[in-house]
């Protein structure tokens, strides 16, 4: 496969320790390291790192029950938050990403 969705574990932590965002990324968005610590705390927050040949290109995190709560009554709505793109890796697979996304939104 050319672009595997995986939750994170710490396996990926070297990894990400190089993974670069932006000043402008940051401005919307959340570093990993602050999610993944906000996880470990928040059974409901399941951080997602996407993968291409061996490399995390993009970061996120699905916040089930609570943290969709304040935007839909849905009771199976999922938020995602704190999207980034490493900076060394801009690839054009957002469309790809958010299909795939569907795959681990079942738990």
């Amino acid at each position: 496969m050319e672009l595997e969705l995986v939750f994170y574990n710490d396996d990926f932590k070297q990894q990400l320790d190089n993974y670069t965002i932006t000043d402008d990324q940051l401005r919307f968005t959340g570093h990993p390291d602050e999610a993944i610590a906000l996880a470990k705390d928040d059974p409901e927050r399941h951080p997602v790192v996407a993968i291409r040949h061996g490399r995390i290109t993009n970061f996120f995190v699905l916040h089930e029950k609570n943290g969709a709560r304040p935007y839909t009554n849905h009771p199976h709505a999922i938020l995602l938050r704190t999207f980034s793109t490493d900076e060394k890796t801009h690839t054009g697979f957002m469309k790809k990403k958010w299909i795939m996304i569907k795959s681990v939104m079942f738990f």
